[in-house]
């Protein structure tokens, strides 16, 4: 070979770089998600962001669940996605075998489940338990113990998988209820992440609003200025899954986002605008709207405590009597 030495990936980023192409994928992976990006997800959501970063600096490391909650339709299951492709990446990366994605839900594991996980799963694998209230109390005491028994391995010492939990209700409030072991909550709140719904996070509203209609209509857009000011001004698309609905709607009125104005609507959007955008004082639409802001303050609120009363009360400035009281006039659950 004319006198030229061999080498090869590995070696030339250690002469370059004083790393391994894996190290450098970590430690990008990393910085992208201290930025807000994991993967395809961007966001400027300061809570979000230290969320993925606290995710991402997991993935090499010892094997602790991940759990994400929120209201549905926030996009759980998407960050689950993308952290299994990261991991899968990553795992390619230090050559191991190209891993596996299981999704599931609570109310479908019935107590031994996990001896054909065991059986079946091994290093860089991902199992997403969502709806995880749904799990029987015996079946909760199961993954207890396997989190419990795996939780100090790291998966570049044995075959190892990796367990993801999501939940759309406050766990805290089912211990209360006795239908959740408050063991098991306390074992997966180690590396949680809490997704706040859209009217928490409106900065992120025109990137996820192009990536919609991108899939709606191929075209990457957004509608006019005054339109986008239209979703400030309520407390509703709630979550992603509500987005998509009203932006179906849209686009059915006309593909070209520029094309819309306040009448491509619909009804039900229109109802919690404030009266005076629609040019009219109607008493019964205004009580409508602040009946909905507050319904979605004191649910979301509920939520970020994870779901309890006195914190949300104390966090709202009222007593925790009044803060249940209010719950049962606007019918929160």
């Amino acid at each position: 070979m004319d006198g030229k030495k061999e080498t090869n990936l590995e070696t030339l980023a250690y002469r370059t770089y004083g790393q391994s192409i894996a190290q450098r994928f970590y430690f990008k992976t990393i910085a992208s998600a201290r930025s807000g990006v994991l993967g395809s997800i961007k966001t400027k959501h300061s809570q979000i962001r230290a969320s993925f970063e606290k995710i991402v600096t997991f993935l090499p490391n010892k094997l602790v669940p991940v759990f994400l909650f929120g209201e549905a339709g926030t996009g759980k299951s998407r960050i689950v996605r993308e952290l299994f492709s990261l991991q899968s990446f990553y795992q390619r990366l230090n050559n191991r075998e190209v891993a596996k994605l299981r999704v599931t839900k609570g109310e479908y594991l019935a107590p031994g489940f996990s001896i054909n996980w065991e059986k079946t799963y091994s290093s860089g694998d991902l199992v997403y338990i969502d709806s995880v209230e749904g799990m029987s109390m015996e079946a909760q005491a199961e993954l207890l113990e396997l989190i419990r028994t795996r939780g100090n391995l790291i998966d570049n010492e044995m075959d190892a998988y990796r367990i993801a939990i999501g939940s759309s209700v406050a766990l805290s409030l089912q211990v209360v209820k006795g239908s959740f072991l408050r063991a098991l909550l306390k074992e997966i709140s180690e590396l949680s992440v809490y997704l706040p719904s859209l009217s928490e996070r409106s900065e992120d509203l025109p990137e996820i609003i192009m990536d919609i209609v991108e899939e709606m209509t191929g075209k990457r857009a957004l509608p006019r200025a005054e339109v986008m000011d239209l979703f400030d001004k309520i407390d509703w698309p709630q979550n992603i899954d509500d987005l998509k609905k009203l932006l179906a709607s849209l686009v059915s009125y006309s593909s070209n986002p520029s094309e819309w104005g306040l009448e491509a609507f619909p009804a039900s959007f229109k109802a919690l605008l404030p009266a005076h955008l629609l040019g009219t004082n109607d008493p019964l639409r205004a009580k409508m709207n602040s009946a909905h802001r507050e319904r979605i303050q004191f649910r979301s609120t509920l939520i970020q405590f994870g779901g309890s009363y006195e914190e949300a009360a104390r966090f709202m400035g009222i007593s925790k009597t009044s803060f249940i009281q209010k719950l049962m006039s606007l019918g929160v659950r």
